[in-house]
C-alpha cells in the first residue's frame, strides 16, 4: 500500500527499531479473538506514531525471523492508516473517511464499487496513472477515487456513507480477506470543534463484519478511554516485558560506529535517562549526533 506520513514520523522511520515484543500480542487479538477495537495507550513520546507508521509498512523489519514473519503478517492485512494531527484538519470526520476510503479504493478489490454503491454521483472512481511507493506486503488495485464530494453531508452521515457502509456491501458482495485499519492519536481528536468527533463516531462501530478490526491509539486520556471501556488494551510502558528495553536498541542502533564498550555505556545511560521515552532519546541522540567524532574511541 502506499502511504502518506506526517513529517515528523516520515523523517524518523529509519531510525525505528519497532517494539517486536507488541506483534504476537496483536496477533492473538486478530486470530484467536473476535473483538473488533484495541487500544494501545502511551504517553507523549512513547512511539506511538512510529508504531502506527512501522505496523503500516515504513521502516525497518526485525532482524528475527520470527519477529520478520508476525510484522510481515500484520502488514499484509493493513489497507489503512490515519494519523489525527491537531491544527491539520485531520481531525474531522470526513477527514478520515475520505482519507481511509481513498486508500481502501485503491489497497481493497472491490471497494470502490462499494463506494460507488453508497454514495452514487457524489463519487467518481478512475483508473490509477501513477502510484507511489508501494510498501513491502502491500498491493494497489490499480483505481483511485477520482472525486469525492460530501459537501452538505453531516459528520455522521459522511463517516457512515463513506467508509461504514461500503465497508459492509464490500462484504456482503463476496469479500473475504481480514482488513486492518490503523487510527493513530485519538486524543488528538478532540481538537475538532463539530458536533461530533472521531473518537465517538469509531466507539459506534458495532455492526462491522467480523473480518473488519480497528486498531487504535491514544495517550491514557479518560476523555478517550470512557468510550472503550471494555476494549482490550496495552500500555507501551506498563505492559512492555520487563527484560525488554526498547528504547535502549534505539540509541544503541543510532550509535553505530562507536567503540563497543563506549556504544553500550552510552545507550545505558541515555536509556535510563529517557525512561521508556523514545521522543527524549531522540533529542538526545540529535544533540550528540554533531559530538560524536569528537567523542574518544
Amino acid at each position: 500500500m502506499t502511504l502518506k506520513l506526517p513529517g515528523v514520523v516520515e523523517s524518523n522511520t529509519q531510525h525505528f527499531t519497532g517494539r517486536a515484543w507488541l506483534l504476537p500480542r496483536l496477533l492473538e487479538w486478530l486470530k484467536k479473538t473476535d473483538e473488533r477495537l484495541f487500544v494501545l495507550t502511551g504517553e507523549p513520546g512513547t512511539g506511538k506514531s512510529m508504531l502506527i507508521a512501522w505496523l503500516a509498512g515504513a521502516g525497518p523489519v526485525p532482524e528475527y525471523g520470527e519477529a520478520q514473519a508476525q510484522l510481515a503478517k500484520l502488514r499484509a492485512q493493513v489497507k489503512g492508516v490515519h494519523f489525527c494531527v491537531a491544527a491539520s484538519g485531520s481531525t474531522a470526520p470526513e477527514a478520515l473517511a475520505r482519507n481511509m476510503a481513498e486508500q481502501l479504493t485503491q489497497n481493497v478489490s472491490g471497494f470502490g464499487d462499494a463506494l460507488t454503491t453508497s454514495l452514487a454521483e457524489m463519487v467518481r472512481i478512475t483508473s490509477i496513472q501513477e502510484v507511489g511507493k508501494v510498501q513491502a506486503g502491500g498491493s494497489v488495485t490499480g483505481v483511485r477515487i477520482g472525486e469525492l464530494n460530501l459537501s452538505g453531508l453531516s459528520e455522521v452521515l459522511s463517516f457512515n456513507r463513506v467508509l461504514r457502509e461500503p465497508l459492509i456491501e464490500l462484504y456482503s458482495n463476496g469479500y473475504d480477506e481480514p482488513l486492518l485499519l490503523l487510527v493513530d492519536a485519538l486524543d488528538e481528536a478532540f481538537t475538532y470543534t463539530g458536533r461530533t468527533d472521531i473518537v465517538q463516531l469509531l466507539a459506534k462501530l458495532t455492526d462491522l463484519p467480523p473480518e473488519v478490526r480497528i486498531l487504535l491509539t491514544t495517550r491514557p486520556d479518560p476523555r478517550v478511554l470512557k468510550y472503550f471501556p471494555s476494549v482490550k488494551s496495552l500500555d507501551l510502558m506498563d505492559d512492555a516485558p520487563k527484560d525488554v528495553d526498547d528504547v535502549r536498541q534505539y540509541i544503541h542502533d543510532r550509535l553505530v560506529g562507536l567503540d563497543d564498550r563506549l556504544r553500550t555505556s552510552l545507550a545505558t545511560s541515555i536509556a535510563q535517562a529517557a525512561d521508556g521515552n523514545f521522543l527524549y532519546a531522540h533529542l538526545v541522540l540529535d544533540n550528540l549526533r554533531s559530538r560524536i567524532p569528537d567523542i574518544p574511541k
